[in-house]
């Protein structure tokens, strides 16, 4: 009996071992399990958190890229210039062993480098896309011999030249399936010429030199160097595009809205497990503007207009002509020994709200590149007035008092009087400053009074008779006897 105690003592004794055992391997395995879910919703909790911070740079990288294109692009007037390695594009970020810019050349569909159709202004090439005709007889400039049938309203008048860019078009698809084509012109709301690239164009402009095809161009470069900058602070990752040829991109470009797309997987990957961390679609803001009315034909017969007509205002015009005009700056500017008016068009910043889903709401800019107006630039030389034949009848003598009523008017819509930021219209009989009242008397026409029975020269310069920018048209006149 004592002895069958002692062994159900014993097996009592083992299962109270074994049953600790069991325990102590399975807070064991739980208390590792445990670690592992921690180490694994840690992992998840930091790889969420770089995905989080990169994608915001890699969205930021883009959004600087897609807006430095649209800036580009209305500052040359609507091109974008080819940038060769010896002068290429600079961007705002730098290399982290050498400290220079990061930097990129570019081929786009106008050149500058050496071109005498822009002007160097402080500092930035500026397209001249009106310039004066040094060479022009027909009817212009208006004097004596030459004036008998000219009149301000005759379109037939080549009062300048006007330098135009390549056939450039706005986006750069073909022209789809369907659509009537009239002409050079189509139905359709946006299309190119197709064509290799890099060839000259002989029959119209190719998909390759559109706007949107250059733009895209520009927007991929920058935003590769500037995505270049973020693998520096990268540790234990690799962001992937790792080449430029990886990077793809895509456009919307209608109408009255812009918008850019990487079309590229963008993603990270770990460089111990191998995992890889996708990032969603990377997009740009939306920039609702009207920039599809700079290239259409009816654009280019205002300049065409402006170049013919001495009396046109292509100021007044832009005002009408685009749906989201905001303003327009004129700046004087002397460029090898010429004078220019720098004018640039700016397009509306209205801040707009549109609905996406889950009941949020997305920023975009009515005509402006985050919340910078949009800035459409060029250049116009300075040209000279055009005078009417001023005829017998257009004189009047009442004693010593001689009245003239004449016509004039400015290609550039100077005006007589004083101003101090731009040349004004400046009148000289027999070479003396008129300084007495000039009376408008509307449609361009002005009349003065003089007691000058002597007079025989009456000129009309734009700018003070002598300096080096001056322009001056003259006529000989006759005062009537009485």
């Amino acid at each position: 009996m004592t002895k069958k105690k002692g062994q159900v003592v014993v097996f009592f004794i083992l299962a109270i071992v074994i049953l600790f055992t069991m325990l102590f391997m399975f807070y064991v395995v739980k208390q590792n399990s445990t670690k592992d879910t921690e180490k694994t919703m840690q992992r998840v909790e930091d790889e969420n958190a770089i995905r989080d911070r990169v994608y915001d740079d890699v969205q930021s990288c883009f959004n600087q890229a897609s807006s430095a294109g649209m800036k580009l692009l209305g500052r040359y007037a609507g091109y974008m210039p080819t940038a060769p390695e010896e002068t290429p594009y600079i961007t705002p970020y730098f290399d982290e062993t050498s400290g220079t810019p990061l930097t990129f050349p570019m081929e786009g569909n106008i050149g500058v480098s050496d071109s005498e159709e822009f002007l160097d202004f402080n500092g930035e090439k500026i397209v001249i896309l009106i310039k004066n005709n040094e060479d022009a007889t027909d009817n212009y400039p208006c004097t004596t011999e030459n004036c008998d049938d000219y009149e301000l309203e005759d379109f037939k008048t080549e009062i300048s030249d006007c330098f135009y860019m390549p056939n450039v078009f706005f986006c750069k698809r073909n022209i789809p399936e369907g659509c009537e084509i009239i002409g050079t012109s189509t139905d359709c709301d946006c299309h190119c010429f197709e064509g290799p690239n890099n060839q000259e164009n002989i029959s119209g402009t190719y998909c390759y030199n559109s706007a949107q095809a250059s733009v895209e161009r520009y927007i991929k470069n920058y935003f590769f160097q500037c995505i270049n900058t973020l693998r520096n602070d990268l540790t234990g990752y690799k962001l992937y595009p790792e080449t430029l040829d990886d990077v793809q991109m895509d456009s919307y470009f209608a109408k009255t809205n812009i918008e850019f797309f990487v079309e590229s997987d963008v993603y990270l990957e770990s460089n111990t497990t191998g995992t890889l961390i996708e990032f969603p679609r990377v997009n740009s803001n939306s920039y609702d503007m009207g920039l599809k009315a700079f290239y259409v034909s009816e654009f280019r017969k205002l300049f065409e207009k402006e170049c013919l007509v001495a009396n046109e205002n292509i100021v007044g015009d832009l005002s009408l002509y685009l749906e989201d005009y905001d303003d327009v700056d004129i700046k004087q500017y002397i460029y090898n020994d010429k004078l220019y008016d720098v004018i640039s068009v700016f397009l509306t910043t209205d801040e707009l709200y549109v609905p996406i889903e889950d009941g949020k709401e997305r920023l975009v800019y009515s005509g402006g590149i985050n919340g910078d107006a949009f800035n459409f630039t060029f250049a116009r030389e300075n040209r000279c007035p055009a005078l009417e034949k001023i005829k017998a009848s257009d004189i009047t003598v009442d004693g010593a008092e001689i009245t003239i009523n004449f016509r004039v008017a400015d290609p550039d819509e100077d005006v007589f009087g004083e101003d101090a930021e731009r040349n004004t219209l400046k009148l000289y009989l027999n070479e003396e400053l008129y300084t007495d009242e000039i009376k408008s008397l509307g449609n361009f026409e002005y009349q003065i009074k003089t007691d000058n029975l002597l007079l025989e020269d009456f000129e009309v310069c734009d700018g003070v008779k002598g300096s080096d920018t001056a322009l001056c048209v003259s006529q000989e006149i006759e005062i009537p006897t009485e």
